[in-house]
């Protein structure tokens, strides 16, 4: 009765964390991540009821198919997040945990392998927590401490993951295992991590839909840089090439000038990127602090362009009392060497960006090239 009591509190505060959703978030600021959000709250509202009324109508099978379908909630969370930065949402994923979840502890409820099965679920959706963490913690954008809460609660996660494992590990030894403690966790854990989601995702919509405003008169559609590609491809134009800009140490910038001066950071390493390259270059930003520059010119030109932009670039501290170096890493890649599909081209040199950043940043690595040039 104590367990349906806790389940009872945790569905109260799911609905209110899903009307607050839909309401204040997808309604109010509708965009795919929003839709992500809503539809992880969602289901954790049903999926926790679903368990009430399985316990009390003892239905065994539904209640641990509601369990599965729980788990859905961190993958989601993770696509919306991957969504309001501007990258690919994959949000299958989380489909497919919460599916393959509920399949696998019903195909496996009353057997010796149950415990097993759940905890290897656990740790799946764990995984996907750490992936969040990951994302805000490195994302571009503003107001770190309203991203806090999601933040800690997504590194909390799979290190109850790992405990489960450790747990398991000790069980096989001593020769029993118990999930009681665990599940015991897990219903006192989940209002918290309702509290800490919801006050940090409407946070994030609201403040992806006034970065989108903002960049709107700046931004070029996704499809013109493939539509320019196509076109280079079709008259065989091997001397395209594309930059990967991103601003290094984003996270210290932030939390050492304050959100007022890093808008200031922002606004000038976007005018020192679109002052940088010629008229005719086709300029995305996908986030505040990375760029996309789309350009057909000689390499000697492109080198000038890049070098250029990174001494504007890293001259702001001359102008701005900053207590951490600026300076931006630079992946280059040409339709010669990695073809002329769009998302293949930005895999590339984003990885090539990460190579520059690794090698100290303030520099550029073009791919095919045996050395790394820095500015």
């Amino acid at each position: 009765m104590q367990q349906v009591e806790l389940n009872l509190q945790t569905a109260v505060l799911a609905t209110l964390a899903t009307v607050m959703m839909i309401g204040l978030g997808f309604l109010r600021h509708p965009s795919r991540a929003t839709r992500l959000w809503a539809l992880a709250f969602l289901l954790a509202m049903l999926a926790t009821f679903g368990q009430i009324a399985a316990t009390v109508s003892e239905m065994e099978l539904v209640r641990v198919a509601c369990v599965g379908v729980i788990l859905a909630g961190p993958p989601l969370i993770w696509s919306g997040v991957r969504a309001a930065f501007g990258k690919s949402s994959m949000a299958w994923i989380g489909l497919v945990l919460g599916a393959s979840s509920a399949v696998l502890l019903v195909a496996l409820a009353g057997s010796d392998g149950y415990i097993l099965g759940f905890r290897l679920a656990f740790a799946a959706s764990a995984v996907f927590a750490a992936l969040t963490a990951a994302e805000l913690i490195g994302s571009p954008q503003r107001g770190l401490g309203m991203l806090l809460p999601l933040t800690i609660i997504s590194v909390i996660f799979p290190m109850l993951a790992l405990a489960n494992i450790v747990i398991a590990l000790r069980a096989v030894v001593e020769g029993a295992d118990d999930l009681t403690a665990t599940q015991t966790v897990n219903v006192l854990g989940m209002p918290v991590y309702l509290v800490c989601a919801i006050v940090s995702l409407l946070y994030l919509a609201s403040a992806a839909e006034s970065d989108d405003g903002k960049r709107g008169a700046r931004r070029l559609p996704r499809l013109t840089l493939a539509d320019r590609l196509t076109r280079a491809q079709a008259r065989n134009e091997a001397t395209w090439s594309l930059l990967y800009i991103n601003l290094d140490d984003v996270v210290d910038i932030r939390l050492a000038v304050g959100d007022a001066a890093f808008e200031q950071v922002i606004q000038r390493f976007t005018s020192d990127v679109r002052s940088a390259f010629p008229t005719e270059a086709d300029i995305e930003f996908r986030s505040d602090t990375t760029a996309l520059v789309l350009l057909t010119r000689p390499e000697a030109t492109i080198r000038a362009n890049v070098r250029s932009m990174l001494n504007a670039i890293s001259s702001m501290d001359a102008e701005q009392p900053l207590s951490v170096q600026l300076a931006a890493s630079v992946g280059w890649v040409t339709t010669a060497t990695s073809g002329y599909d769009l998302d293949e081209l930005v895999r590339v040199a984003s990885a090539a960006a990460v190579d520059a950043r690794l090698a100290g940043g303030d520099r550029w690595v073009r791919v095919g090239d045996a050395t790394r040039a820095v500015r």
